[in-house]
């Protein structure tokens, strides 16, 4: 790739008296030479002197910084964009709006012309950076490297992009950039329950005990696969007596702060916490993860101490036990956001194409969801579903993505909600539903682990 995307080393950015930026990326172009202006623009929007609010360069004061993740995405869909540039022969300093950006860059994406595998790229990948090229040249115009870049914008009535909040319907004025492909419809499929108990058994026989675990902890769950892998091993509280039962004995309430998503923060051992949530936990699956904390874990830790030969490094290794829970069976290491993927998307194991970790979050929501709905049915005498309005239907619906995804999942956006509610009309309006619904929910990943 003719340009890279780097991170200094913070400490040595501390020493400097560069604490502030110690955390942003900085960008080399084909000749390993700084590229200044993308490194300052990475600057800039880090430290809240440029954001998409407020494109004309000026100091945004109601942004949120934005979070290493954010900036690792910025400079991701920077780097690309420059690399666009110096492939078609063309002076980032000179780009235009409509013949390149336009015309060039997007439409280069769309035909897959511009990709790393000749196929077309989707449509939010396809804005995200075109997004981000615009706002870069509108920077690059505010602070006087380059002519002057006007982009085309027009002002439409959006519905609030809240699909969890209770004016979510409600339209507001957004000015929208002219050029944006539009995205396709969210179409929600999920697995059958043999397809579910298939896919799980195949990944603890191929990929190992504790990655199966991680799979069913994301499915029965709906926690995101960076909150898996940084889950603690005091996460679930060591102490039975602590844990905090959900009415009924079901469930155990569990408060996430490592991996959640949001701006973050660095506690007392220097780890990322993000803002906290609370989630609720099968209390089966708590006992199972317990279990696997006592046995299963020290034993894979084991493995890892006895890998070397000297007694000192022994004791060293025995002496550093990380603090995350999930330790590989294989090499006793904590398992990594990569190999968890790997293992979610084995060949030959997964249920269909596309089946992926946020595809277990869906899993999850629309559990909740449908369970929701159903209580609610047999409170009004157990009508059927099909007789009652798709008023009724909707507003239970959307009550559950407020009440129970929400607070389970975080976030969940206006798309996302309406993904939820066609795939509710669709289970609904079935004239099998009763003997559908009890299959559904006893197929959600209730195939019993053998000791």
């Amino acid at each position: 790739m003719p340009h890279h995307l780097l991170w200094p080393d913070p400490d040595l950015m501390k020493a400097a008296g560069y604490d502030s930026i110690s955390h942003v990326p900085c960008v080399f172009d084909s000749t390993w030479v700084l590229h200044d202006a993308a490194t300052s623009y990475l600057i800039d929007r880090a430290l809240k002197q440029f954001s998409a609010r407020d494109p004309s360069g000026s100091k945004s004061e109601g942004a949120t910084l934005p979070t290493e993740q954010s900036l690792k995405n910025f400079g991701s869909w920077l780097v690309d964009h420059l690399d666009w540039c110096e492939h078609s022969g063309r002076d980032w300093r000179t780009v235009t709006y409509a013949s390149d950006i336009i015309n060039g860059y997007q439409r280069d994406m769309e035909t897959g012309i511009w990709s790393r595998d000749q196929i077309p790229l989707s449509p939010s990948t396809i804005n995200s950076r075109g997004d981000e090229a615009c706002l870069f040249h509108q920077w690059g115009e505010s602070r006087g490297l380059r002519k002057a870049f006007k982009v085309s914008t027009t002002i439409k009535r959006v519905r609030n992009d809240r699909g969890d909040s209770s004016d979510g319907h409600r339209t507001v004025e957004k000015e929208v950039r002219d050029g944006r492909i539009r995205k396709h419809p969210k179409v929600l499929r999920l697995p059958t329950d043999g397809e579910i108990e298939k896919w799980h058994r195949n990944i603890r026989i191929k990929a190992g005990y504790t990655k199966a675990l991680m799979c069913e902890l994301i499915i029965k769950t709906g926690i995101r696969l960076e909150e898996v892998c940084e889950w603690q091993v005091d996460t679930l509280p060591l102490d039975k007596k602590d844990w905090i039962m959900k009415p009924g004995g079901e469930y155990v309430q569990v408060t996430l702060t490592h991996g959640t998503k949001g701006t973050k923060r660095r506690n007392s051992h220097g780890d990322l916490l993000g803002p906290s949530r609370i989630i609720k936990m099968p209390i089966e699956l708590a006992e199972e993860l317990d279990k696997y904390r006592q046995f299963r874990r020290v034993a894979n830790r084991s493995i890892c101490v006895r890998k070397s030969r000297d007694p000192a490094q022994r004791r060293k290794a025995a002496a550093q036990n990380p603090r995350r829970l999930f330790l590989s069976d294989h090499t006793g290491e904590p398992v990594s956001r990569q190999r968890l993927y790997e293992a979610w998307v084995l060949e030959g194991a997964i249920p269909f194409k596309g089946w992926s970790p946020h595809g277990g979050r869906h899993f999850t929501a629309c559990k909740l969801i449908i369970g929701a709905v159903e209580r609610t049915r047999k409170a009004l005498s157990g009508q059927n579903p099909a007789a009652l309005s798709p008023n009724w239907l909707n507003g239970c619906a959307s009550d559950a993505i407020l009440m129970e995804v929400r607070p389970q999942l975080g976030h969940v956006d206006k798309e996302t909600s309406e993904m939820y509610l066609v795939w509710l009309a669709g289970v609904y309006s079935k004239s099998t539903i009763y003997e559908e619904y009890d299959a559904f929910l006893e197929g959600m990943v209730s195939c019993k682990e053998e000791e």
